[in-house]
């Protein structure tokens, strides 16, 4: 029988996720901590921007933890299985590249032809940045949570209920809440239009999970790629890097 949730806390989150997020919330507590520094004048201003570039680290280390945790042989039963993931990798990277560049142009050069030094304003666009894409990871997991905890526990014809249609739930969820952030990320990217194909059929995921929704899957890789899916999931189908954590819990 299916289970409906509340969950407003990673608390909640990590009971009743079927991957593990632990780390995945450690960062967030540190992003979280780290991002709440006051601004509201000069004084705290030059103290905050140090605290924020630690906020960004802790960012980027949530989200490659999130991918990270993805990377589960359980989840990659069929070839099709590793193409969302390939895309998944490609969506994160997109945003971790926007703010690369945000942190460069509002808090790490000077903004402004007199050398002025970069203001409260900028500081606070940089963090209403950062704290959406935050959110937006957090709001995903706990929509993919839920909706994953409604199915049965036999799950649905030919669907199993396991981790493999985790990662199909996580990322219609992800591919509509990054829909929302797409201004972050260079809108003429070759890389976003090739992921949009298959974002423009808009199936559910119980039909990308069936044949049908594995044929498109398919279609799109060759048409992105200009390749043949291959017949078997090779280690050089994961052609992005997220290496491993670098940073020690403290």
């Amino acid at each position: 029988m299916a289970t409906e949730l509340m969950m407003v806390s990673w608390a909640d989150l990590e009971e009743h996720c079927p991957i593990n997020i632990q780390r995945i919330g450690y960062y967030y507590s540190k992003f979280k901590a780290r991002s709440s520094m006051p601004i509201s004048n000069v004084i705290f201003l030059e103290h905050a921007k140090e605290s924020l570039i630690e906020a960004r680290g802790s960012l980027d280390m949530m989200l490659t933890t999130l991918m990270q945790n993805l990377y589960d042989k359980e989840m990659f039963q069929e070839r099709t299985d590793v193409v969302l993931f390939q895309w998944l990798q490609g969506d994160i990277k997109d945003l971790i590249n926007f703010v690369n560049d945000r942190e460069q142009s509002l808090i790490i050069t000077k903004d402004y032809p007199t050398g002025s030094s970069i203001g409260i304003t900028h500081v606070a666009s940089y963090i209403k940045i950062m704290n959406n894409i935050a959110s937006a990871v957090f709001e995903s997991l706990i929509k993919a949570t839920i909706e994953y905890n409604r199915v049965p526990e036999e799950g649905y014809v030919d669907i199993k209920k396991d981790k493999r249609m985790f990662l199909y739930i996580l990322y219609q969820i992800i591919k509509v809440s990054f829909s929302v952030l797409s201004g972050y990320t260079k809108e003429s990217s070759d890389s976003i239009k090739k992921r949009n194909i298959l974002n423009s059929m808009n199936l559910p995921y119980t039909t990308m999970m069936a044949k049908t929704g594995q044929d498109k899957i398919e279609e799109a890789y060759t048409k992105q790629t200009g390749q043949e899916l291959p017949d078997i999931i090779t280690e050089e189908m994961f052609s992005e890097n997220f290496g491993d954590e670098d940073e020690t819990q403290t």
